[in-house]
C-alpha cells in the first residue's frame, strides 16, 4: 500500500467507521489519544497527520478493543502496512510511482447479539447460501411481526461477514415512511454526510460502489416506494447486495423470498423425551428466555406438559415467546399457562435495546394493523369469528355478505401480503387461518363495533348448510375422502357454533346441526364429544314432533351404541322412530329400524335384528336408495356372519361390495373387507384374511376413519397370533388400543384387553395374561357387554386350567351356557384354543369330577360367576 493509498479517501473512510463501530464520536476519540478534533477529522478525510503510526497504536487502548477481535487486528494489519510503507518510502519523497491495486478496507456495521440464537437451521442454510451466491443480489425475509425476521437476519449476515470482502451494514427503517427519509436513513448508517452539492442517493450510490456491500434493510413495509430505490441502487451498484426485512414482498424480478413461519412447537397428544422435547425449536427459546428470569428452572416431567402449551398456545411465534418469558419471574409453568390464557394481549417486556412496537403483541400487530385500508381492516376483524380457519366460500358466506366475491379476494391477498392470515393448500382445499395471537388481537379490534351476534349467526347458519351437504355425501360414499378432511378442518368453528348456540337460546339451530353431523362424529370417533353435545343441549331444548330432531335422536343414539350403552340408544331410536312415522318420513324410518337392528344383534337378540332389518330394506328399496340397501344388506351379512353362517354371509357382503363400488362409498368397502377377512380366517384361508384386512386398514387411514382402521388392527393381530407371532399380535393390539381409548368406545376395549391377554399367554407371561382378562371381565361387565364377559371368563378358566381345574371348569361351563342363552357363539377361528383349556382341565379332573364342575357352573348366577373368576 501506498502513501497516497493511505491518503485515500477509503482508507480514511475505513478509520471512521471502526471509530463509528466503537461508538466514539471525532472529539471523543481525539480526546482518548491526544489529538484535536480537526486532526481526527482530516485523518478521516485521506490527510494523513505525520505520526499516523502513533495514533493507531493508540487505536487499541482508546477503543478499549480486545486484542483478538476483528476490528483490532484490521487496526493492526493497518498499521503494519503503514509502518512498512514509511519506512520504505518517506514522506517527503518526490519519487514518482504508480500506486498498487489496494484490497478494499472491510468493516461490518451489525448490531452485535443480544441473546442466543436458535432453531431456523434450514432457513439459515438457504439464506447464507444465497448471500454467497454472485448471482443473488436481493433477498426479502418476509413474515409476521415478532416472526423473527430481523434476529435470522442478523444472524446470518454475521456468519457471511465473517467469510467474506463484504462489508455488511444494518440500516433500520423504522421511522422512514417514504423514499427521502428511506435514503436518509441508509446514509445515516453509512456515517454518510449530507453534501449540499450532491443529491443524497447518488452519495449513496458513489460510497457503495467503492467496496462491496451487503445492506439489512429493516422493517421496509411502511414504505411505500421502497421497492424503487432498492432497484436503483440494485442497478446503480454492481458489487452491492441487500437484504431486506418486511411484512410484504417487494415483488421485484430478482427478489428471492423466504416466507417466514413460526418456530416448530411440540405435539401435546405425543410429548417426546425430556431431552428431545428441549430441542423442539419453540421449546428451547422459551426455556432459554425463562432461566434468564428464574435460573433455577429446568423442564422436568412435572412441568413438560405446562411448557410445552405455551408454546402451543402461542404458535411458536418467537414475540409471543418472548413475552411469556418475561413473566417468568413471577409465575410457574402451571400459572403462566392461566396468566398467559387472560391476559394475553397485556403481556409486555422492557429493555432498552427493543424497539418498542415489541414491548407487547398489541403494539407488534397494530404496526401492521394500521398498514391496511379500512375496508380490510374490517374483513381482518370479521375473519377472528373463524376459530379454525375458513375457505372463500366460508368467509364470503360469513363475512363477506354485504360485498362482491372479488372485493373479498381482494382483501385476503391483501391481509396475506401483510402476513396477518396464514394460508394453507393441500390436494382438496386451499384453507386460511390466524395465528392465535393475531386472532386474539384481531377480536379486540372487532369488539368496538358490536357485530359478534350477527357474524356468530351467520356462522352457525354455514355451518349447518355444510353439515347437510356434508351428511348426505357420508352416507353415500361420494367424495367420502375429502368431506371428512373438510369437517375436520371446520371441527373447531362447528364446535364454536354449537356452544354459542347453546348460549343464546339457539338451540332449534343447534340440534338441526347435530342432525347433520353426526354420522361425521361416528366416523371419526368423536362418540364422547358428540354425544355431550347433544345431552347438554338436550337440558335446555322443549322437544318437538319435527323431523330436525327426530335426525339428532336417531344420530345420538349411533354414539350410545357404539359405546354399549343399549339401553339409552334403544331409547333415543324408539322416539325418533315415533316422529319419524308420525311424519310419514319414510327414509328416516328405515334408517332407524336398521339401528334398532344394530342394538338387537348386540344384545344376542338375533331374530329381533333380523325382523328390523327385514322391515328397513323394502322402505330403502321403494325410495331407490342405494346407499341404504347396502346399509342393510351389509348389517344383514354380519349378522349371519356373526352366527357363522359363512356362505350366506358372504353372499351379502359380495352384494354389498358392487353397491358401494358404484357409490364409491371407500368406508364401506373398508367394513366389506373386514367382514371378508372375518370369513377367511374362521374357514383358515389366512393368506387371503391378511390381505382383506389389510385393505380395510389402508382405506382406513386414507379416510382417516379410526375406528375402522383399529378393528383392521385387532383382525391382523388375531392373524398374527394364529401363525404363533405373538410379539408381532401385541404391536397391532396396543396400537388399536390407543385408538380406542381416544373414541371412548369401551366395548371394543373390552374385546382389545382379551386379545392383549391372550398374546400375553401365549409369549409365555400368564401372569399378566390373568391380569388382562381380569380387566376385559371387569369392564365388560360394568358396561353390561355379554360378549366381554364371555371372553373374559374363558380368559381367566384357561389361566385356571392347572392349579384351580374345578373352578376352571365351572367358569368355563358359565361361558357355554351365556353363549347358549345371549346368543353368542364362538367362531371356527377360536375354536382350536378353546378346545385346548378343555383338554388341559380335563387332563387334571377325573370325568366325575368334569361332569360335576359343568353342572355346578351353569347353575352359577352371573354375579357368583363374575366373583368367583376374580377371586382367584
Amino acid at each position: 500500500m501506498t502513501q497516497s493509498a493511505i491518503n485515500s479517501p477509503a482508507f480514511g473512510k475505513q478509520l471512521r467507521l471502526l471509530r463509528r463501530r466503537a461508538r466514539l464520536t471525532q472529539a471523543e476519540l481525539g480526546i482518548a489519544v491526544g489529538y484535536s478534533d480537526a486532526q481526527i477529522c482530516r485523518l478521516e478525510t485521506g490527510r494523513r497527520p505525520p505520526d499516523l503510526i502513533t495514533l493507531i497504536a493508540l487505536f487499541l487502548p482508546a477503543l478499549d478493543l480486545e486484542a483478538q477481535s476483528q476490528e483490532a487486528q484490521q487496526l493492526l494489519e493497518l498499521a503494519a502496512v503503514a509502518r512498512e510503507e514509511l519506512t520504505a518510502e518517506p514522506a517527503n519523497s518526490s519519487t514518482s510511482q504508480m500506486p498498487k491495486q489496494a484490497s478494499p478496507l472491510l468493516a461490518s456495521h451489525l448490531p452485535s447479539p443480544t441473546s442466543q440464537f436458535f432453531g431456523r437451521n434450514p432457513e439459515q442454510q438457504r439464506i447464507v447460501q444465497w448471500l454467497n451466491n454472485p448471482r443473488i443480489r436481493l433477498i426479502s425475509l418476509v413474515g409476521l411481526a415478532g416472526i423473527g425476521k430481523t434476529q435470522l437476519a442478523l444472524h446470518c449476515l454475521h456468519q457471511f461477514a465473517s467469510q467474506s470482502e463484504y462489508q455488511c451494514i444494518f440500516v433500520d427503517l423504522v421511522s422512514a415512511n417514504e423514499p427521502e427519509s428511506m435514503i436518509q436513513a441508509i446514509n445515516k448508517a453509512l456515517d454518510l454526510t449530507e453534501s449540499p452539492d450532491e443529491q443524497p442517493l447518488i452519495s449513496t450510490i458513489n460510497y457503495l460502489g467503492q467496496q462491496p456491500s451487503c445492506l439489512l434493510l429493516d422493517n421496509c413495509e411502511q414504505i411505500q416506494a421502497a421497492s424503487r430505490v432498492i432497484n436503483q441502487l440494485l442497478q446503480a451498484v454492481p458489487n452491492l447486495k441487500l437484504i431486506v426485512t418486511s411484512q410484504l414482498a417487494l415483488r421485484l424480478n430478482d427478489e428471492h423470498v423466504l416466507q417466514l413461519t413460526p418456530l416448530a412447537v411440540p405435539n401435546l397428544l405425543a410429548l417426546p423425551a425430556l431431552a428431545e422435547l428441549a430441542q423442539i425449536e419453540a421449546m428451547a427459546l422459551l426455556l432459554a428466555r425463562l432461566q434468564v428470569h428464574n435460573p433455577k428452572l429446568e423442564l422436568t416431567e412435572k412441568n413438560a406438559l405446562a411448557l410445552a402449551a405455551l408454546c402451543v398456545r402461542v404458535d411458536g411465534v418467537p414475540l409471543a415467546l418472548e413475552l411469556v418469558a418475561a413473566s417468568g419471574r413471577l409465575f410457574d409453568p402451571e400459572a403462566l399457562l392461566s396468566e398467559l390464557a387472560s391476559h394475553f394481549l397485556s403481556m409486555r417486556r422492557r429493555g432498552r435495546d427493543l424497539p418498542s412496537r415489541h414491548y407487547s403483541v398489541t403494539t407488534a400487530l397494530a404496526w401492521s394493523y394500521q398498514q391496511l385500508d379500512s375496508a380490510t381492516k374490517r374483513l381482518f376483524e370479521h375473519l377472528s369469528v373463524f376459530v379454525s380457519g375458513w375457505t372463500v366460500e366460508s368467509a364470503l358466506a360469513v363475512c363477506g355478505a354485504e360485498q362482491e366475491r372479488h372485493e373479498l379476494i381482494e382483501q385476503l391477498n391483501s391481509l396475506l401480503d401483510h402476513s396477518l392470515i396464514q394460508q394453507q393448500s393441500n390436494e382438496a382445499s386451499t384453507r386460511m387461518r390466524m395465528l392465535t395471537m393475531v386472532r386474539t388481537f384481531a377480536q379486540e379490534q372487532a369488539q368496538t363495533h358490536g357485530e359478534n351476534e350477527l357474524l356468530q349467526r351467520r356462522l352457525l347458519a354455514y355451518q349447518i348448510d355444510l353439515a347437510r351437504q356434508a351428511e348426505q355425501a357420508l352416507r353415500t360414499g361420494n367424495s367420502q375422502a375429502q368431506w371428512i378432511q373438510h369437517l375436520e378442518a371446520e371441527h373447531d368453528n362447528i364446535r364454536t357454533a354449537l356452544n354459542w348456540a347453546w348460549q343464546h337460546n339457539a338451540q332449534q339451530q343447534a340440534i338441526q346441526l347435530i342432525g347433520y353431523i353426526w354420522r361425521f362424529w361416528y366416523m371419526r370417533g368423536y362418540l364422547r364429544e358428540g354425544r355431550r353435545w347433544f345431552e347438554k343441549l338436550l337440558i335446555s331444548y322443549e322437544p318437538n314432533a319435527d323431523v330436525d330432531f327426530a335426525r339428532a335422536l336417531d344420530g345420538a343414539g349411533i354414539l350410545a351404541w357404539r359405546q354399549s350403552d343399549y339401553q339409552q340408544a334403544e331409547q333415543w331410536y324408539q322416539q325418533a322412530l315415533a316422529i319419524y312415522q308420525t311424519n310419514q318420513h319414510r327414509s328416516g324410518q328405515a334408517q332407524v329400524l336398521g339401528h334398532l337392528g344394530l342394538v338387537a344383534m348386540d344384545t344376542g337378540a338375533y331374530h329381533q335384528a333380523a325382523a328390523y332389518y327385514e322391515q328397513s330394506l323394502p322402505l330403502y328399496q321403494a325410495l331407490a336408495d342405494q346407499a341404504g340397501v347396502a346399509a342393510t344388506l351389509h348389517n344383514l351379512g354380519n349378522l349371519y356372519c356373526q352366527q357363522s353362517e359363512n356362505q350366506r354371509a358372504s353372499e351379502l357382503y359380495q352384494a354389498c361390495l358392487q353397491i358401494y363400488a358404484q357409490l364409491g362409498d371407500q368406508s364401506g368397502v373398508a367394513l366389506i373387507a373386514l367382514g371378508l377377512g372375518a370369513i377367511a380366517r374362521d374357514e383358515q384361508r389366512l393368506e387371503a384374511a391378511q390381505a382383506s384386512f389389510e385393505q380395510s386398514l389402508n382405506l382406513a387411514r386414507e379416510l382417516g376413519d379410526e375406528w375402522n382402521e383399529a378393528t383392521a388392527l385387532i383382525n391382523l393381530g388375531n392373524i398374527a397370533a394364529d401363525v404363533h407371532q405373538p410379539a408381532h399380535a401385541l404391536t397391532h393390539y396396543r396400537t388399536a388400543k390407543q385408538i380406542f381409548e381416544r373414541l371412548g368406545d369401551q366395548q371394543s376395549l373390552c374385546l382389545l384387553e382379551n386379545r392383549i391377554a391372550n398374546a400375553y399367554w401365549l409369549l409365555g407371561e400368564h401372569a399378566q395374561a390373568q391380569i388382562g382378562y381380569r380387566q376385559c371381565l371387569m369392564l365388560a361387565h360394568a358396561i353390561g357387554f355379554d360378549g366381554g364377559i364371555v371372553e373374559g371368563l374363558e380368559g381367566i378358566a384357561q389361566c385356571l386350567s392347572q392349579n384351580l381345574p374345578t373352578t376352571a371348569a365351572q367358569l368355563l361351563a358359565y361361558a357355554d351356557h351365556l353363549r347358549s342363552t345371549k346368543g353368542y357363539p364362538m367362531i371356527p377361528a377360536d375354536q382350536q384354543s378353546y378346545n385346548q383349556i378343555v383338554q388341559t382341565i380335563q387332563a387334571h379332573l377325573s370325568a366325575e369330577a368334569w361332569q360335576q364342575a359343568t353342572q355346578q357352573g351353569q347353575q352359577l348366577s352371573l354375579q357368583r360367576a363374575i366373583s368367583l373368576a376374580l377371586a382367584n
